[in-house]
């Protein structure tokens, strides 16, 4: 009777601690039962799917969780899983899209491993939501692709020897690719001393009038001839430069600013306006 009582306490105890662990976990963590239903779901499971553990709980798991894609696999591998405990995804840490309760469908990394209860296999999947990651992936590859644009622009001159044309080829590429409210190039005159308007797409003709001729007041675009790098100003009011007024009254609050070169010679600059805060990275 005291062995049993004892086993009975050490049982609870371990209860106990799995419920106070899974409880506080940050994953959803599920077990799936023989016959396809769900026969655990834990508090993070609850926040990443909707569904609370009262609606989830003796549920078939494909019918909640799996979209329609996949379904006809899950049943598949399902139907192995029964009497093996192995599957495809058992063992494997692998990246799927899982149904919230609400129809949405997001990415998840799902992790399964396969036990044994009362003599018959069971899953027990650890599910975590990727969105974010995949969003902020996505938000990567977008200005990887955006900066290498602008650099490849910035060079393209040294591949012809026609000036006016690569110059007006370019904006058009910009335009095209980096999608901006307007862009212009200024190439700089060693005799004068000052940067012209060369080329321009989007922009008013006050504000052509403006920019026509840049002198050393602009000092973002002597800063980007001096170094040879680009300059990124997100917010142009957190930025104030002398001679960005005419930028402001046009309405610009981001702009990127990149030196133009020619076989390996600094031409003049590239200038990429947004009427919106943070422009390139969207």
């Amino acid at each position: 009777m005291k062995q049993i009582t004892e086993s009975a306490e050490a049982l609870q105890e371990i209860d106990a601690k799995f419920k106070a662990i899974t409880s506080s976990a940050k994953d959803a963590i599920i077990i799936m039962d023989n016959e396809g239903c769900i026969s655990y779901w834990n508090e993070a499971a609850e926040k990443i799917f909707g569904y609370s553990s009262d609606e989830a709980l003796g549920n078939k798991l494909h019918k909640l969780l799996v979209p329609d894609k996949y379904r006809d696999a899950f049943r598949r591998g399902f139907s192995a899983f029964k009497t093996t405990g192995d599957g495809p995804v058992v063992g494997d840490m692998v990246e799927f899209e899982a149904t919230r309760k609400d129809g949405t469908i997001f990415p998840v990394e799902l992790s399964v491993s396969a036990v044994i209860i009362k003599g018959n296999w069971h899953a027990v999947g650890i599910i975590r939501d990727i969105s974010k990651r995949k969003q902020a992936e996505i938000e990567l590859n977008k200005r990887g692709e955006k900066l290498s644009a602008l650099y490849a622009i910035a060079n393209a001159a040294n591949r012809s020897l026609d000036l006016q044309q690569i110059l007006n080829a370019t904006l058009n590429t910009v335009m095209d690719m980096i999608k901006p409210a307007l862009a212009l190039i200024h190439l700089y005159n060693e005799q004068t001393k000052e940067l012209t308007l060369k080329a321009h797409r989007g922009i008013s003709r006050d504000f052509a009038g403006a920019v026509s001729h840049l002198r050393s007041g602009y000092i973002g675009a002597y800063r980007v001839l001096k170094s040879g790098q680009p300059i990124i100003v997100e917010d142009i009011l957190k930025h104030p430069d002398p001679g960005q007024e005419a930028l402001v009254r046009e309405g610009i609050s981001s702009f990127v600013t990149t030196p133009l070169k020619s076989k390996d010679k600094l031409l003049g600059t590239i200038f990429i306006g947004y009427y919106k805060l943070n422009g390139l990275y969207p």
